[in-house]
């Protein structure tokens, strides 16, 4: 017993020295993790979108934090209310079309996607995420359209809708432990 113990412990001992450091926790939601290699996507994907000089600062890095929490709680919400995503075939397509409107020139794109460290399929990902969150956020904040809606119901316009999703994140925010990891941002 003593030798299947002592052998059990060196053979955990080499599996722990053998082991790297993955990533590190940035923030917790809930009992969800965001690492600083996601924090620091957001920040290369939002900068490259916008056409914005890649600046990966401590400011920067706290505001997609930000972002990311707001993310989450959206997407356990999505989970709930059990929302049907995107095709899947839809990211390359908005890919296409960003590519398209932004760089016309492929080899222009592929600098750029070099020059702020993200990939395509990084960006695509990303692009049907938001096209995702903006067809939720819109059914569930936003109401009936003017057109489905009736002339005595009046509908709730972009900024109703916005005041909505502000409420709500405010609110899904008090009810969840955010916890922010020491020096993760900076």
């Amino acid at each position: 017993m003593r030798t299947l113990c002592a052998a059990s412990a060196l053979y955990l001992a080499s599996l722990v020295g053998h082991a790297g450091v993955v990533d590190r926790i940035a923030v917790v939601v809930g009992t969800h993790v965001i690492t600083q290699t996601e924090v620091d996507e957001e920040v290369r994907v939002t900068e490259f979108e916008n056409q914005e000089p890649l600046n990966l600062g401590p400011d920067e890095r706290r505001a997609a934090a930000e972002r990311l929490i707001d993310q989450q709680l959206l997407r356990n919400e999505i989970q709930l209310e059990h929302y049907q995503p995107p095709e899947a075939g839809e990211g390359a397509k908005l890919l296409e079309d960003f590519r398209h409107q932004n760089y016309p020139a492929p080899a222009r794109f592929d600098t750029a996607l070099q020059r702020y460290g993200i990939t395509q399929q990084q960006l695509a990902r990303h692009l049907l995420w938001q096209a995702e969150l903006v067809r939720f956020v819109e059914s569930r904040f936003r109401g009936p359209t003017p057109s489905t809606s009736s002339a005595s119901t009046p509908s709730s316009g972009p900024s109703d809708g916005n005041a909505q999703l502000d409420a709500w994140l405010k609110d899904a925010r008090s009810q969840v432990r955010i916890e922010f990891k020491k020096d993760a941002l900076e």
